[in-house]
């Protein structure tokens, strides 16, 4: 805990990888010291060719502070992946959403492979399915993230629009094809929508944590006394556009009607497509 009661996330452990969180430079080289012994005292050792250390927060002028690991300098930099995300210190940067999209090419030259593999490529509904827990699952990885946040907007649409791509492509149909159009004829759920319901669970199961969590808190306070456009300012807007009024509160936070939200949401993509119609 900090001293104003904050529980504090010192350390992500996940299979061999292992990230350090210190709210000081003086915190994080307690953490590599303590580490340091730890592994010592084991026998185990640290790929040191893998591990650097990044700042959040930093001003451009001021030199980043220096860290050591066993007594060696540690280098700094301006990224790091983590599960498949990456980060900056500006949080998760275009860069980030550019490797999900680069994921999510690779993972549809995969499963067109597939196709051929197993003979359907006369069945378009097995190819939708099998896309659907290859590329589109891929297309989902940590949209909690980026799903609505105002700094991926742009890389979002172009996400979209690749994901679209491929499926007109599955379906032997002209990129001409109202997205709209193409979406409600195969009976599916667009990705937008899914990277927004997606989102709003994430908020509920914070909004689920112990009263003494501050992580929600936190960020709605960035978004209404800050102006911070921070992610959970993009999912007020996002509720606003389809008449959902989202509460942001500096006390407790309050849960999302997330089946009212998306019913709004499907409403609003049919007007949409009667509009095209007409």
């Amino acid at each position: 805990m900090g001293d104003d009661g904050e529980l504090l996330v010192s350390h992500l452990l996940y299979a061999d990888d292992i990230v350090l969180l210190g709210d000081s430079p003086a915190d994080l080289q307690q953490l590599l010291d303590a580490l340091s012994g730890f592994c010592t005292a084991l026998g185990l050792d640290v790929s040191l060719a893998k591990t650097q250390v990044m700042c959040f927060g930093l001003p451009v002028a001021v030199p980043p502070p220096t860290f050591t690991y066993a007594g060696r300098t540690l280098p700094h930099t301006d990224s790091y992946k983590y599960l498949g995300t990456t980060f900056t210190p500006a949080g998760m940067a275009g860069d980030g959403l550019a490797q999900v999209r680069s994921n999510v090419g690779r993972a549809f030259n995969n499963v067109r492979f597939s196709f051929d593999r197993l003979g359907c490529t006369s069945n378009i509904h097995l190819q939708l399915h099998l896309y659907d827990a290859i590329v589109t699952s891929t297309a989902l990885s940590s949209c909690e993230v980026w799903g609505i946040h105002p700094a991926a907007q742009q890389q979002r649409r172009q996400l979209a629009a690749l994901h679209h791509r491929y499926i007109r492509r599955i379906c032997r149909l002209l990129d001409s094809v109202p997205t709209e159009v193409l979406m409600a004829e195969l009976g599916r759920v667009d990705i937008e929508a899914r990277w927004l319901t997606h989102t709003l669970r994430f908020w509920n199961s914070l909004c689920d944590q112990p009263p003494d969590s501050q992580l929600l808190l936190d960020a709605q306070t960035e978004a209404l006394l800050a102006g911070t456009r921070n992610w959970v300012w993009g999912l007020r807007q996002a509720c606003q556009r389809l008449g959902y009024q989202l509460v942001l509160s500096t006390r407790r936070a309050q849960r999302v009607d997330v089946r009212h939200v998306m019913d709004l949401e499907a409403a609003q993509r049919r007007r949409a497509r009667e509009a095209l119609s007409v």
